[in-house]
């Protein structure tokens, strides 16, 4: 890497890995360091360090989406929403079809396209294009005409927290 490139921007660096936990939102990230005040990890982080704060902001994001779901789904329907995203999850480049039945197999009474879209919109769920590129609503360009939507195309793959949450908690 050259010295004129921005250190964080590069696509291996531990702050990228750090924002693909996250929906790069700014209370994200103040969750995810939160456990810095408690005095225990010194500065500069070791890479453990960072999959230790990493596995304790995934539990309070879950909680806080979950919560944003219960304005829409009752708590039957979060469960089996949950028990779809950890089988998608288990899928190496789930396609949307696949998806959808997996969706179709876990969920009670919910329009299997409308569950789709919700998650692609609250970016718990984004596309992978055939060559990798990852598309979540998240990181949609802010001063751009492009708007991002959910692609039948292209495989489904699941949010990196919201992964690490559902490997913590299902195996």
């Amino acid at each position: 890497m050259s010295g004129s490139e921005d250190e964080n921007q590069h696509p291996g660096s531990s702050f990228r890995y750090i924002l693909d936990f996250t929906l790069y939102r700014p209370r994200d990230l103040i969750l995810f360091f939160q456990p810095l005040q408690s005095g225990n990890f010194t500065i500069p982080l070791k890479p453990s360090d960072i999959y230790n704060l990493a596995g304790q902001y995934v539990e309070n994001f879950v909680l806080e989406i979950k919560n944003e779901l219960s304005s829409f789904y009752d708590s039957i329907q979060i469960e089996t929403i949950l028990n779809a995203l950890r089988e998608i999850s288990k899928e190496n480049d789930c396609s949307y079809d696949k998806a959808a039945q997996i969706v179709k197999e876990n969920t009670c009474n919910i329009p299997i396209d409308e569950i789709l879209n919700d998650l692609f919109n609250r970016s718990i769920i984004g596309n992978k294009k055939s060559n990798g590129h990852m598309v979540f609503k998240c990181r949609e360009p802010l001063n751009s005409a492009e708007v991002y939507k959910l692609r039948q195309e292209y495989s489904i793959v699941i949010q990196n927290g919201f992964k690490l949450y559902l490997s913590n908690r299902y195996t």
